[in-house]
């Protein structure tokens, strides 16, 4: 009988194993890229540019009031 290793072990093995094939372009991004950066580009439907922008500067009264006009 194979003496049973720790699923801890085995899972962060994996994960290191993983981590280390993955190619350099296929791990998270720290930081978002360019054409992300302004928060319009995510919603491109004109009628959301307000909300958009109340979320993006975290606006949490300018949120309440327009989150019942927009569907």
């Amino acid at each position: 009988m194979q003496p049973r290793l720790p699923a801890l072990l085995v899972l962060a093995t994996s994960f290191f194993v993983v981590s280390c094939t993955a190619s350099p372009g296929a791990k998270e991004q720290a930081t978002m890229s360019a054409t992300l950066q302004d928060h319009t580009v995510a919603f491109r439907n004109p009628a959301l540019t307000d909300i958009a922008k109340a979320i993006a500067h975290g606006d949490v009264a300018r949120i309440k009031a327009l989150a019942p006009t927009v569907d």
